[in-house]
């Protein structure tokens, strides 16, 4: 079975490696990207199962990534927290 592949879309050059690294002890294939012009450029060869976008990037921010991907009929969720701990999709 192919092991299913997170896209990590975050400009924080620390966190990105965090994030690639639990998601690779979990068994799946990580793809890190620091913006959404890069992650546009990697989704005209790659079809992750998920992608985890920053909410905070430079240019085009990942809420209108999300919306953008929600348009494309992608099935694009984005994750909110309403209390602060607890959370739910949109």
């Amino acid at each position: 079975m192919d092991k299913r592949t997170i896209m990590i879309v975050d400009d924080d050059w620390e966190i990105r490696p965090l994030l690639a690294d639990l998601q690779t002890r979990e068994g799946y294939a990580t793809i890190c990207l620091e913006n959404g012009a890069a992650m546009d450029r990697a989704l005209m060869q790659a079809n992750p199962d998920l992608i985890l976008l920053d909410i905070m990037l430079p240019g085009e921010d990942g809420l209108s990534i999300c919306r953008r991907l929600r348009g494309r009929g992608g099935g694009a969720q984005r994750l909110k927290r309403d209390d602060g701990t607890s959370p739910r999709f949109r």
